[in-house]
């Protein structure tokens, strides 16, 4: 499911057993919102200045400082690929230990983005950690969303037919 507060709220309040796993998908976009764009905001607004034409560059000042600012967005790029490779573990032990020495690093790093979004894993860590419990994955109920659609398309043109 999508790290959604009302999401958890309904499932723990209705369904109290069930366990919490977090998609990847949702995972991922909220990283993209949360992280990237809110990087590449920042990094635009602290150095138009540095970054109006630099299509030649004059200057190993200039230079250097371009540099530095590439860093920080490609570090923001990286840690996603990384956050992608926790879904790869199938063991929920070693995805924990692995999850951890993440967020840290997030937390490390002197990006404020990233650091907001360690705090988003340290809340939710649970869900990810779950996703390695085999019978928790959601390729099965992925394929059965899918065919609900196909079930639907056809009923909705008939609906919109007869109205």
């Amino acid at each position: 499911m999508d790290m959604w507060y009302h999401f958890i709220k309904a499932v723990r309040e209705h369904c109290p057993h069930a366990l919490i796993v977090f998609v990847k998908y949702h995972l991922i976009a909220s990283y993209n919102r949360n992280v990237i764009d809110e990087t590449r905001q920042a990094l635009r607004k602290n150095n138009q200045k540095i970054i109006l034409n630099t299509k030649y560059i004059k200057t190993a000042d200039k230079l250097e400082k371009l540099l530095e600012i590439n860093k920080n967005f490609s570090l923001a790029y990286i840690l996603r690929d990384k956050l992608k490779e926790l879904f790869e573990y199938q063991n929920p032990i070693r995805l924990k230990n692995t999850s951890y020495k993440y967020i840290n690093k997030l937390k490390d790093s002197s990006i404020k983005p990233l650091k907001k979004f360690a705090k988003k894993l340290d809340k939710y860590w649970y869900g990810i950690v779950r996703y390695a419990i085999p019978s928790t994955h959601t390729p099965i109920l992925d394929r059965g969303n899918n065919k609900i659609k196909e079930i639907k398309k056809p009923l909705l043109v008939i609906m919109n037919w007869i109205t």
